[in-house]
């Protein structure tokens, strides 16, 4: 088996285990490569504090890294890690 192919068995094997709102996140990043918690939140139309649970709990199982704002470092992007 390739290693593309044991990566997209894995991280489909992680979403499972994730509640819906980790694996909606998951498809917004997926489209969307880099955003912001705001934008994840509008976009999806979850609460923030749901949005945040499910960026940690993606982070938790590696699939998601975030990054500061060079411009304010009070605020992070977010991404797929691949």
């Amino acid at each position: 088996m390739s290693k593309s192919v044991e990566m997209k068995i894995s991280v489909e094997y992680e979403l499972d285990v994730l509640p819906p709102s980790a694996r909606v996140v998951y498809q917004i990043l997926k489209e969307n490569y880099r955003m912001y918690i705001g934008e994840i939140t509008e976009e999806s139309r979850y609460s923030r504090r749901t949005v945040q649970q499910a960026l940690r709990l993606l982070e938790k199982s590696q699939l998601v890294s975030h990054y500061p704002d060079m411009n304010d470092l009070r605020r992070h992007k977010y991404q797929l890690v691949y």
